[in-house]
């Protein structure tokens, strides 16, 4: 199985956080909330998640850089399972390209 695609749209929660890897590759986490409505089994269901976004590498940090807390976003990548040395173990989208909606 080689399929991970996803694309959400949501507003970001808080500020970006920005640091560098041991290796000098620059990420940006952000946190996004998304609200929607979809159809499950026929019926309408109000859909709500919050979900971090990780970007990474020199080219993703120009349009990093615009982000603020409140930006509506649509973010396109891949998930994965990603364990903090302190934080609980949760599935992280790692952008491979982001549009800033508003």
């Amino acid at each position: 199985m080689t399929e991970n695609s996803t694309v959400i749209s949501g507003t970001l929660c808080s500020s970006p956080r920005k640091k560098v890897s041991p290796a000098g590759i620059p990420h940006t986490y952000i946190v996004m909330d998304h609200r929607s409505q979809q159809i499950e089994a026929g019926f309408p269901r109000g859909i709500y998640c919050r979900m971090t976004v990780v970007i990474s590498g020199q080219d993703m940090q120009v349009t990093a850089e615009k982000l603020v807390k409140g930006s509506n976003i649509k973010a396109s990548g891949y998930l994965v399972w990603h364990q903090g040395r302190n934080s609980s173990p949760k599935i992280v989208l790692h952008a491979h390209s982001i549009e800033l909606m508003n």
